[in-house]
């Protein structure tokens, strides 16, 4: 289920008719929000953190975590997060390739990667994901991040100073 919110809007109300109906559980459920935005003069998608829970619930904000469901088995996950200055370029990164550390990452089963935006602090970030083949070799896929103040609302409007 598809749905564009209008800037500003903190919270969606989903409807649990189609989760009820296909018996869905929390671990089958995903989510994700962005908009379009300029990083050092490229159009990207800037990923907003996103919790799912009860209406009035709370949650964990700053805590996060990206899942990534690999299409091989993989010896290693490393995630680095490096803020992005005002002019599109990285600054000295938060955390540095750091490994997961988890015995084995079998094809097709989903590795859940924490990102402590919290920790961060409010800011445009850069998620770096590489992984290591057993074969040898690896793969890196790069996720821009917006980590809106607490009192902001979702959107680019809401967000100062980004385009």
């Amino acid at each position: 289920m598809d749905t564009i919110r209008p800037p500003g809007a903190a919270s969606f109300d989903w409807s649990l008719e189609v989760v009820r109906a296909l018996q869905l559980r929390s671990d089958d459920l995903a989510a994700t929000a962005w908009w379009q935005g300029e990083i050092g003069g490229v159009s990207r998608p800037i990923h907003l953190p996103v919790t799912i829970g009860a209406a009035g619930s709370g949650g964990s904000p700053g805590r996060y975590e990206v899942v990534l469901e690999p299409g091989a088995e993989l010896t290693e996950v490393f995630s680095t997060l490096v803020p992005i200055q005002p002019d599109g370029t990285p600054g000295p990164p938060f955390s540095d390739g750091v490994a997961l550390g988890r015995p084995f990452y079998p094809a097709g089963v989903p590795v859940r990667i924490p990102v402590d935006l919290d920790a961060a602090g409010p800011g445009l970030y850069l998620l770096e994901i590489a992984a290591t083949l057993p074969g040898g070799g690896g793969a890196t896929t790069r996720i821009w991040l917006e980590c809106p103040a607490a009192d902001h609302g979702l959107g680019p409007e809401a967000l100062d100073g980004h385009e």
